[in-house]
Order: C-alpha cells, then structure tokens, then sequence
C-alpha cells in the first residue's frame, strides 16, 4: 500500500513539473511575438503591457491545487496574422459568358382612347300609392283549460269573543241539578285554584267568610265532618237544604289564619287523622255552577276536569283562566255582591 501511495505521489507531482514547464514557455512565446512586431512597426508613444508584465507576477503568485487523475488539457493561444504572412486579397466574381442572356422586353401597344357616351336616363312614373288589406283574422278557437276541483278545506271555527258570564239567581235551577250530580259522584272533577301571593289569599278568604258564607270544618277519616260550634267529639250532621256537600280541601300555601282554626277544630274534638276542608252555602255553588256550565255550554257535561282560578273584583267574585280537559275558555264567570244578606248571592 505504501509504495501504491509512493507511485501515485510522484506521479502527481511530475504531472504539475510539466504543467508548470508548458505554462512558461507559451509565456516566451507570447512575449518574443509580442517584440518583433514592436520592431517593425511605426514608433507609437510608449503603452503600457499590462498582459505581458503580469504573466511572469501571476505564475510565480499561483498556487496549484493537487492534480487531478484526469491529465490537463494544454490550451494553445490562438495565432494572430504576423507582418510576414500578409492577408490575401479576394478577387470579385465576373459573369459566365456561358449563361443565356434574356430576351429583350416587348415593346407596349397604345391604348385606343374610345368615345365616351352620354349616360341615358330613364324617366320611371311615380308608383300610385296602394292602400294595405287589412289582413283577415284566423278564427281562433278559445282554448279550455282543465282544471281540478279545489280540495276542500278544513276551516275551524273562529274563536268567540271573550264572553263574561254574570252568574244570577236566574242559574240557580240549572245549578242545583248540577251540584246534586256532583254530591252523588258524577259529572267532572271541578278544581278552583286561590292565588298565589299571601296578601291576595287573605283579602280572598276574608271575602269568602264575610260576604259569600265559607265556613272552616275537618274531615275524620271515618267520613264525619266536625265544625268549632258543635261540642266537643260530635260530628256535624250537614243540613244539605242550606249548605252544599261539594267540599273543597285547600292544598298549596296555607293562610295563617284558616290553618290557626283547623288545628283548634281537630283538638276540641280530639281528631288525630283528619283534613281540613271548606264548606259553602249551597245557593252559592248553585249559582256558580249554573253561571260556569252556561260559559262552558255543551261541552260541561262529557267533560272530566275543570279548572279556574279565583279572582276578586270590585263588583265581585270572577272565576277566570277557565280550562276544560287542557283546552282554554274565553271568557270569565262573575258572581255579583248581593247589598240584601251582607254580600251573599
């Protein structure tokens, strides 16, 4: 491997020798042209030889990388024409005797300048003016389109107006009938709900008491009905001819002053299972329940659950917000202060 490497190293090196040798001496050869043609030339001011000056500074500056394994081409300066080996003249070309010549042109015939002639005009009669036929109108046969017979819409009923129903002794009949009904089971389940702020549940129940007769009582779990004027442990055998058997139990937020008189009930006749409940005079119910079927009409008697609210008035009791089986009734059911019995219908 050593002596490999040895040869390859003095390969390289005899390679850049002569590199270095041939770069010389085109160098020589340059500057020898360079002064004869000086010589035999007219004398001109002195000018500066930059190329011949620099190329003995710039070989001895060069530093030669290492040679490549491919051997340099050497570039051989193009010749320049010298003094002694002047420039041939070219001589120009002279015709072919050989080539045809080309005939002579024809000489041109004159034109013959013709006469001219007049132009002739016609005289063309105007055009009598011809009146345009209106033209005939097509009988068009009128064009039948077939069309389908519209469906048939359902078309609801309008909604009523809001009728407010003022319930009188006149609905005291119709009433009656209807709060028999309901002491014997039948007919729908009526909820009248009180409302919902403290102050309005005391005005109502104080109106209820003074002016339309309410009364508290509790319901034993044996179905016996006590009031605080009978003695204590006997029942109270309701008179049906003055007061109705359609009992409400109050449910939600109480009143103090109600709830106060339920529990002094059930402890004057020693009650443990018991629930509070409100009686009404029976021409109250009477009258409201005739006013309510009247607002409602057909429908009260296949309906199952009605609901309204309490409502105070300054002519009366309202019941409003009334609901059959989830659908809305417009309108309201008023029963009027009666100046006769201190409030009552």
């Amino acid at each position: 491997m050593a002596g490999k490497q040895a040869d390859r190293l003095s390969i390289a090196l005899s390679g850049l020798i002569t590199g270095a040798i041939i770069l010389l001496c085109v160098a020589l050869l340059q500057t020898v042209q360079a002064e004869k043609t000086t010589k035999k030339t007219t004398p001109k001011p002195p000018q500066k030889v930059e190329n011949s000056q620099q190329h003995p500074q710039q070989i001895s500056a060069i530093q030669l990388p290492p040679p490549p394994t491919i051997r340099p081409r050497t570039v051989t300066p193009a010749l320049k024409p010298s003094a002694s080996q002047p420039e041939k003249s070219v001589a120009a070309l002279k015709p072919n005797p050989s080539s045809k010549k080309r005939p002579p042109p024809k000489p041109l015939k004159a034109l013959k300048v013709s006469k001219l002639t007049r132009p002739t005009t016609k005289i063309v009669k105007p055009i009598a003016k011809i009146q345009a036929k209106a033209p005939k109108r097509l009988a068009v046969k009128p064009r039948v389109l077939k069309t389908k017979a519209p469906k048939k819409v359902k078309r609801f009923p309008k909604p009523k107006p809001k009728q407010q129903v003022v319930a009188t002794a006149k609905h005291k009949s119709t009433g009656r009938v209807l709060l028999r009904m309901l002491e014997h089971g039948k007919g729908p389940s009526i909820e009248i709900a009180w409302p919902q702020t403290a102050e309005n549940r005391r005005q109502l129940y104080s109106t209820l008491t003074q002016c339309y007769g309410m009364q508290a009582a509790v319901l034993h779990h044996s179905k016996a009905l006590f009031s605080a004027s009978d003695p204590p442990g006997v029942s109270w055998k309701l008179n049906i001819d003055r007061f109705s058997g359609f009992l409400r139990s109050p449910q939600g937020a109480d009143i103090a002053v109600e709830s106060a008189l339920f529990r002094q009930i059930a402890h004057r006749h020693s009650l443990e299972n018991w629930t509070p409940v409100r009686v009404f005079p029976r021409t109250v119910d009477a009258v409201l329940l005739g006013g309510l079927e009247h607002l409602v009409g057909t429908h009260y008697g296949t309906a199952k659950r009605i609901k309204a609210y309490y409502s105070l008035t300054s002519s009366g009791l309202t019941l409003q917000n009334i609901r059959v089986d989830g659908r809305s009734v417009s309108g309201s059911v008023e029963l009027p202060f009666s100046s006769r019995r201190q409030c009552r219908v």
